[in-house]
């Protein structure tokens, strides 16, 4: 059973480095720096390890698209699909794993819900609320998703992302948890691995 990581943002070079596209980011980084990637009309993909890797090409708004083209050119069950994406509830340290359930006002997964005619696909949800808006949830996410993280926050991201990929992992590995998985990074761990084989980031077992 193949399963995707799919990783949504918004294209251009005035988009590098936000918030809103850490979801993108994340796959760029599991995917690794020797991954060969292929392209199609709305999205690229890798195969990595066990798994697809794949971003989407199109703007946050219009996700479906890309999704959509690779889940009919790879015959995937949406089921099979995990979609990485920002989530602005939980501060930066935080990532959580769960399946189903509605958009929560995020503009990329709602088109996806309603291109595939299903919420049943995976959700990576990592954290893009700044610690300076983490008790202000009266500042909306519109106000910060599109600026720039900071270097201390990209550290900490560092971390964020191999946590990320050890829930997808076990997902990828069928182990699929009974309820939605949560994962917080407090200060900083050795990021052993880093600059490893691409497909020990999709194969790790913890």
């Amino acid at each position: 059973m193949q399963r995707a990581v799919i990783g949504i943002g918004n294209p251009g070079p005035e988009y590098a480095g936000t918030y809103h596209n850490v979801g993108a980011e994340f796959v760029t980084w599991l995917a690794g720096t020797e991954a060969r990637w292929a392209n199609r009309s709305h999205v690229r993909y890798a195969k990595v390890g066990d798994a697809v890797c794949a971003i989407t090409t199109g703007y946050m708004n219009e996700s479906g698209r890309g999704v959509r083209e690779l889940v009919d050119y790879l015959k995937l069950d949406p089921e099979n699909v995990i979609v990485a994406h920002d989530d602005t509830d939980q501060q930066i340290g935080n990532v959580m794993l769960k399946q189903g359930g509605g958009s929560g006002g995020h503009n990329g997964i709602e088109d996806i819900i309603a291109t595939l005619g299903t919420d049943r696909f995976w959700r990576l949800k990592i954290g893009a609320r700044p610690e300076r808006f983490a008790g202000s949830p009266h500042i909306k996410s519109g106000s910060f998703v599109l600026s720039k993280m900071t270097d201390e926050e990209r550290e900490i991201y560092g971390d964020v992302f191999e946590a990320g990929g050890k829930l997808a992992s076990k997902l990828i590995e069928n182990v699929s948890p009974s309820g939605p998985e949560r994962t917080s990074v407090t200060g900083k761990s050795t990021r052993a691995s880093v600059g490893s084989p691409s497909s020990e980031r999709l194969n790790e077992s913890s």
